[in-house]
């Protein structure tokens, strides 16, 4: 009975981290999308930090790739829809958590991957695996110098 017990417990656990790791990656998405388009064109009105916010993962995959050649924030911002994962138990919260921290860091590198490709072409190995090593501080950092790097070398040193 108890091996069973922790059965459930265990593969509970595994939905609910990998829950959380799909709404970090939104997150991590969503942060760094909203901190580039703050510093390229200043500071965003409320509700379009709200539109981002409540974006899907392709529409901020689209605003991402845009972001990177837009003349003006209104130009980048495409229209969103909201999403809501909200979830009761402390159980569920705690492993829906540690997934959410390792998927905002996944959906930070992928965005930066992407943009990281689309202005210096094919990346080396050592840039993707670093980059796909890196916690959301260190992408945080990355995010803001593709804006303005000439060069890979600026946004990877």
């Amino acid at each position: 009975m108890a091996e069973r017990m922790n059965e459930f417990f265990e593969k509970a656990a595994w939905r609910y981290r990998c829950a959380g790791r799909a709404e970090g990656q939104l997150e991590g998405l969503r942060n760094t999308v909203v901190e580039q388009l703050t510093l390229r064109f200043g500071a965003m009105p409320v509700m379009a930090e709200v539109r981002i916010r409540s974006a899907a993962y392709e529409e901020l995959e689209r605003l991402a790739e845009e972001l990177l050649t837009a003349r003006s924030l209104a130009e980048a911002i495409l229209a969103m829809a909201p999403a809501e994962y909200p979830y009761r138990s402390e159980f569920a919260r705690r492993y829906f958590g540690e997934g959410k921290v390792q998927g905002e860091a996944q959906g930070r590198a992928a965005i930066l991957l992407k943009q990281l490709d689309l202005r210096f072409g094919p990346l080396p190995i050592a840039v993707r695996v670093r980059i796909e090593g890196s916690r959301s501080e260190e992408l945080e950092a990355i995010a803001a110098r593709v804006l303005t790097a000439q060069t890979l070398q600026e946004v990877v040193p």
